[in-house]
C-alpha cells in the first residue's frame, strides 16, 4: 500500500491526511481527480449537499469544509466548488454550493492515487 509523506524545509515529516489530494503523486492524475470533483460539483446528483456561504467563511474553506464535513483538509475541494483558481481568493457570501460526500471524495483519491485502476465500487449506494 502505499503511503504519502510530505518533506518540510526541517528534517520532520508528517503523513498527509487521505483526505489530501496531494496524496496522488502524478499532477496530471491529480488534475483529473479534480475535474472529476468539479464535474461532480456542478452536476445534479442527488447526493450532492447545497450549502451556502456565511460571511465568517468568505475567506476561509478550511472552515466552510469543517462545518461541512468535520474535515478542514477538504478545503481543495470547496475551493473547486466555488469555482476559485486560489484559496486565497474571497468566495461571494451567500453564494450556494454543491458539495459532494467525504465517502466520494476518498474513493476518487484512491482511485486516482493507484494510477486510476479501478479498485472497489465509485458508487455512493
Amino acid at each position: 500500500m502505499a503511503t504519502s509523506i510530505t518533506t518540510t524545509q526541517s528534517t520532520r515529516q508528517y503523513p498527509l491526511s487521505r483526505y489530501d489530494d496531494r496524496n496522488i503523486a502524478d499532477p496530471i492524475l491529480r488534475a483529473a481527480l479534480r475535474k472529476e470533483v468539479m464535474l461532480m460539483c456542478e452536476s445534479n446528483d442527488k447526493n450532492l449537499t447545497i450549502y451556502y456561504v456565511l460571511p465568517d467563511e468568505q475567506y476561509r474553506p478550511d472552515l466552510l469544509a469543517y462545518r461541512m464535513w468535520g474535515i478542514a483538509e477538504l478545503r481543495w475541494v470547496v475551493t473547486l466548488a466555488a469555482g476559485l483558481e486560489d484559496e486565497s481568493q474571497g468566495m461571494t457570501v451567500g453564494k450556494k454550493l454543491k458539495l459532494p460526500p467525504a465517502t466520494w471524495i476518498r474513493e476518487m483519491i484512491r482511485h486516482f492515487q493507484y494510477d486510476g485502476q479501478v479498485i472497489g465500487t465509485l458508487s455512493i449506494a
